[in-house]
């Protein structure tokens, strides 16, 4: 029998070597993992994110808001999108109900001074009746009282149709 005594390192200075190697090759793949982990969440989570923060803008009054979609054509794509395109309609609706309000607020005026109109206009005929009656002007608060008569007839009455006996009174 030969037997040769070998320093421990000799033998295994392949095997530290090969070890190195595996070792130095899974820390670059745990890195690259890593990265390319990052980069994926970065990519799905940041839109997320940029569209809770713009429905927590709408949700606090802001509806001049959007959110860039940048070509996306998966499930956030789509869904920023949709949230762009309800934006865009709530804000065609409130742009409609301002405008319609509006003309409300335009139509209460007109319809207000065209009842305050002949209000006065009546006060007006009324005094001058009573002062042609102070006068002893009889004919006078007359004629006064069948014009007043005449114009509440006409200006104030809704009907569409008058029956003729009403016309003939007029």
């Amino acid at each position: 029998r030969i037997m040769e005594v070998m320093p421990y390192e000799v033998i295994y200075k392949d095997i530290n070597h090969i070890k190195g190697i595996v070792l130095s090759i899974c820390i670059i793949c745990a890195a690259l993992f890593i990265i390319v982990s990052l980069i994926i969440v970065d990519r799905i989570t940041l839109p997320v994110i940029n569209l809770t923060n713009a429905m927590e803008r709408v949700q606090n009054q802001d509806i001049d808001v959007s959110v860039n979609i940048d070509g996306r054509m998966d499930e956030i794509g789509r869904l920023s999108r949709a949230f762009n395109d309800m934006i865009l309609r709530i804000r065609t609706l409130i742009a409609k109900n301002n405008e319609g309000e509006k003309q409300k607020r335009d139509a209460e005026l007109k319809m207000l001074r065209a009842q305050i109109n002949p209000h006065f206009l009546f006060n007006t005929l009324n005094s001058i009746r009573w002062v042609a009656d102070m006068n002893q002007a009889k004919p006078v608060s007359d004629l006064i009282l069948a014009l007043a008569s005449l114009l509440n007839n006409s200006i104030l009455n809704d009907k569409e149709f008058v029956t003729l006996r009403e016309e003939i009174e007029n």
